[in-house]
């Protein structure tokens, strides 16, 4: 079964580029994927799955999204591997991406693929990418030199509870993929918030709660690091203990800083 996990009306991802046409889900597909991929691939496919020598996995459009840097206008078409159902052969899912610039040559405006690749980061011990929260906007920060920081709301849900997180990207427009240089970066998920409506109530030993995070950036004052400081601030419940629960505020924030080895975003102290 092909899942589509594009998230194409996503309003804040939408261009003002006036009659310009965003590149076509499939298309994004054909240029990352190639003839890995397995039969034709439509312009409005969201997914396909691959050819059976590479382990018949689906690609998919995980996510699109717009944005301007440094006066230049960018499309990207963000993409995820999914091992194929079954397969022990494969650890994680593996996101990659086609990036395109807005250029206007002759008068005539038209988007321009300029980085791709396909294995900008392999996420190890999961097999399905996270949902994108259509419900949420993502959020972003320029930093000094001019990279873009961007946290894409995403959810995941396990054992009876549906966790609510941001997936960090960033974005260098000075390394050029096509060159064998990454301008995408992976730099991991940060908690914020959720729900355990499918786990809880009455009969059961958990206690409902719900919980919701708002993210925002933290410029960096002093350091070598030009990368923001991550906070999320917490309201709603959470469980406290064995049939208790804690009502969140200001006090409750939780900051994630940039791990300069891993280049993660983890927690801080």
């Amino acid at each position: 079964m092909l899942i589509a996990l594009v998230s194409t009306a996503n309003s804040a991802s939408r261009s003002n580029t006036g009659d310009v046409p965003d590149p076509s889900p499939g298309s994004v597909i054909r240029q990352v994927y190639g003839d890995s991929i397995e039969g034709e691939v439509s312009d409005d496919s969201t997914s396909s799955q691959l050819a059976s020598y590479n382990g018949g996995h689906v690609v998919s459009l995980w996510y699109n999204y717009h944005f301007t840097l440094s006066g230049r206008q960018y499309y990207t078409g963000f993409t995820v591997l999914e091992p194929a159902e079954g397969s022990t052969s494969y650890s994680g899912v593996l996101f990659g991406h086609l990036t395109y610039v807005l250029k206007n040559d002759d008068g005539k405006p038209s988007w321009v693929s300029s980085y791709g690749d396909r294995a900008t980061a392999e996420v190890p011990g999961i097999m399905r990418a996270p949902q994108i929260d259509d419900t949420r906007s993502p959020q972003t920060f320029i930093t000094s030199d001019k990279n873009l920081v961007l946290a894409i709301p995403t959810t995941d849900f396990e054992n009876g509870e549906t966790f609510t997180n941001f997936t960090i990207f960033s974005f260098d427009p000075n390394k050029n993929d096509l060159g064998d240089y990454k301008s995408w970066t992976y730099l991991g998920t940060v908690a914020a918030g959720g729900e355990n409506s499918a786990n809880c109530g009455e009969g059961l030993p958990m206690p409902c709660v719900s919980s919701t995070g708002n993210l925002s950036f933290v410029a960096p004052t002093r350091g070598a690091s030009k990368m923001p400081t991550i906070r999320v601030t917490l309201s709603g419940t959470e469980v406290a203990g064995p049939g208790e629960t804690k009502t969140l505020g200001t006090a409750d924030a939780v900051n994630y800083k940039i791990n300069t080895t891993t280049k993660q975003y983890e927690q801080s102290e």
